[in-house]
């Protein structure tokens, strides 16, 4: 028994995952070592459009952040990448305040 087209609308509508970016949130939760951050997520569900970009520049900063991380804490030459450790330590916290600001400009418009 096959149900009619205007109920299989409203499970179809039901059915779907009501926070798409839940991947995206843990990840920044991660990369910002926080456990919940509930401006964000309401960013994330009402203007998807407008943080998503900082959040993938984020995202990038903390990805080179962690490979100069690596290279500066090794024990063979450490002194050889100071100077592009804080230049990507500075970007990564630039990055992390943007978003902040951005998330706290994003929810106080109402």
């Amino acid at each position: 028994m096959e149900l009619p087209e205007d109920v299989l609308q409203i499970v179809r509508g039901f059915s779907k995952p009501s926070f798409k970016h839940h991947a995206l949130y843990k990840r920044t939760l991660k990369n910002m070592s926080m456990v919940s951050f509930l401006e964000l997520r309401t960013c994330l569900r009402d203007y998807p459009e407008k943080i998503l970009p900082a959040l993938e520049i984020f995202e990038k900063a903390t990805a080179e952040y962690l490979v100069v991380l690596v290279e500066y804490l090794s024990e063979t030459d450490p002194l050889s990448d100071v100077r592009t450790y804080y230049e990507k330590r500075r970007t990564l916290i630039h990055c992390e305040r943007e978003v902040h600001r951005l998330v706290h400009m994003l929810t106080h418009i109402h």
